[in-house]
């Protein structure tokens, strides 16, 4: 298992060399958390419309998420005037072919 960060701003931030074809988003913070208003953080996918996927303010700075994504599909990406740091986790996952 590998955990790593990822700084989203307003451009498409996508996740380089990823370990595994299936990463965990795990939480959402504000970089800046005096920013007033708030800040969305957006999933984009190849081929489908955005999709917000945490709202944050100065009355929620962190967001905890439990999101499975395919890092070599999705790019993130931020509306509002602070970044995003996202924590993610790695791990190998193996499909049981008893069930």
């Amino acid at each position: 298992m590998a955990f790593f960060g990822l700084d989203v701003n307003r451009k498409q931030c996508e996740i380089k060399d990823p370990l595994t074809s299936l990463l965990h988003l795990s939480q959402a913070c504000l970089a800046n958390p005096d920013v007033k208003g708030k800040v969305v953080l957006k999933l984009i996918s190849k081929g489908k419309d955005p999709m917000n996927v945490a709202v944050l303010s100065e009355n929620q700075e962190c967001l905890a998420l439990n999101l499975y994504v395919d890092p070599m599909e999705v790019k993130f990406q931020c509306v509002g005037d602070s970044n995003v740091r996202n924590s993610h986790y790695t791990a190998k996952f193996e499909l049981c072919d008893s069930i």
